[in-house]
């Protein structure tokens, strides 16, 4: 046990003095690292208080925000490009602007974290994109979408600090199955968005005036406000200032002290502030790179998707209110099988092995996209598509997330994960201009998945190396009676501690 662990726990020793015996146990047991120990049954009922709390809504907001960011795909089938006369370039210089705000504001989003109240933040956040989601109903000129749509992108980067901020609540081999839940909505709300825009289409077009791509518009921005109300009330603030700042569902003290002994056991330290050189090792650790073009694989197949299924699937010969409902089968195959893949990790343990399978059913996918020309095979190969897709994005990011330590360097790394992957999303959108089969955009977006496979396959190689590197370094120090890095913290060295193993 490091010094600071010793410190921590000496400290919760001396606030518990008051405690019942048995809370007192809670906490002595949960201060204990071992990662063979039974959660206690009050750690399993604070656990089921931050699901409800912070990973459910987050993924609420994620499942809105995917929502808003995506409508624009049914809008395009049901009349929004005609009635706008966007040309096909114009349409996808749209597509492009959100990529752009994205990729601007996400590293400063990350950074700003540890100064906002996160409840105040993403509450806002979901707010905002959901007031510029509705505002689209409304525009009649080209300039108008883009400027949109550019603040979109800028609403929505926020809520990539999620995992950033999911990592100061949970344990590295929790964070698989909490991803999961964090992006398990976001196929959801691509199957169920073409079941909206049918009943759109099919019910609302002329009413009150309203075109049916104005009202898709209207139906699935005004509650996204609404959502972001409720993740004010309900994400608490950081843990360390839950004593201060205090929360209406953590008012334990003993919950409080255990949440802190959480956050130690992740890897964390707290009250940790922005420094610039953990953003400078960030930049300079390949391992960064790496996962980050093992994110950019999952990320392009999820925009192509996104921002183009409905498209794809009327181009094999659909009518534009089918279209609509054959959108929702890809999303339906990839809502069942996300969830799997980040609890099937956590529970055995590994990452790698999952991750390679999830691209590899991407590829796939595409080899079927390519090679094939009937519409019921095509269907399917976006099925493989999408369900690697979202499988591989819940992995990737765990990837990143719990393979670097120090605050800044862990929210940098992601954030230039995800710089890299709105710049390939930006490209994305200029590529698919040769219907009906797209053979340049689904060749290039196959390459990027394999680069992602073996990107994912050399960092596997790198951090089993330093893993077995460190083992001996610690069996020679503690063989002298010397424990290495016990005068340093996880914020002082990141994942270069000597005690810091990385998952994989």
């Amino acid at each position: 046990m490091t010094l600071a662990n010793k410190d921590i726990a000496v400290d919760l020793i001396d606030k518990v003095e008051s405690l019942s015996r048995e809370d007192s146990k809670v906490v002595h047991n949960a201060v204990d690292p071992s990662p063979l120990q039974q959660r206690s049954k009050q750690e399993q009922r604070l656990l089921l208080k931050q699901d409800l709390a912070i990973t459910l809504v987050l993924s609420g907001c994620y499942f809105w925000a995917y929502l808003d960011r995506g409508n624009i795909r049914n809008a395009r089938v049901m009349g929004f490009q005609k009635d706008l006369r966007l040309s096909d370039r114009q349409f996808f210089n749209t597509l492009m602007m959100f990529y752009v705000g994205y990729m601007v504001f996400e590293l400063p989003a990350a950074l700003s974290l540890r100064f906002l109240h996160p409840g105040w933040a993403y509450g806002s956040a979901v707010m905002a994109f959901g007031v510029f989601s509705t505002c689209l109903s409304s525009v009649h000129s080209y300039g108008g979408v883009l400027g949109l749509r550019l603040l979109l992108g800028c609403a929505e980067a926020y809520l990539q600090t999620g995992l950033v901020y999911l990592a100061l609540w949970y344990k590295p081999g929790e964070m698989g199955t909490r991803n999961a839940i964090f992006y398990g909505l976001a196929p959801f709300a691509g199957m169920i968005s073409g079941l909206i825009a049918y009943g759109c289409e099919k019910n609302l077009n002329g009413v009150a005036g309203f075109t049916a791509w104005q009202w898709l518009y209207i139906v699935e921005g005004v509650p996204t406000v609404a959502w972001g109300i409720l993740t004010a009330f309900c994400v608490p603030t950081l843990p360390e200032k839950l004593p201060t700042k205090g929360h209406w569902l953590f008012r334990s003290k003993t919950e409080q002290i255990l949440i802190m002994s959480r956050m130690e056991q992740g890897q964390n330290s707290p009250h940790a502030k922005p420094v610039w050189w953990q953003l400078w090792w960030a930049i300079k650790d390949p391992k960064t790179y790496l996962g980050a073009f093992g994110i950019v694989a999952s990320v392009l197949n999820i925009v192509v998707l996104g921002n183009l299924l409905p498209t794809f699937i009327k181009a094999f010969g659909f009518s534009p209110l089918d279209t609509q409902l054959y959108v929702m089968i890809p999303y339906a195959f990839a809502t069942v099988l996300s969830p799997v893949a980040g609890l099937i990790s956590d529970r055995v343990h590994c990452r790698t092995i999952p991750l390679c399978a999830c691209i590899s059913v991407s590829i796939v996918g595409y080899v079927i996209l390519l090679s094939t020309t009937l519409p019921t095979a095509l269907v399917a190969g976006c099925c493989f598509v999408a369900s690697g897709a979202y499988s591989g994005l819940v992995l990737s990011a765990t990837f990143i997330v719990v393979n670097h330590a120090g605050y800044t360097k862990r929210a940098s790394a992601l954030a230039i994960a995800q710089i890299l992957a709105q710049l390939c999303s930006i490209m994305s959108t200029q590529i698919y201009t040769h219907p009906p089969h797209f053979y340049l955009g689904h060749g290039i977006i196959l390459g990027f998945n394999v680069v992602g496979l073996l990107c994912v396959v050399v960092m596997y190689i790198i951090m089993s190396r330093a893993n077995r590197q460190r083992e001996m370094t610690l069996a020679e120090g503690m063989g002298r009676g010397d424990i290495p890095g016990s005068d340093a913290s996880f914020e002082d060295l990141c994942d270069y501690h000597p005690q810091f193993r990385y998952s994989v």
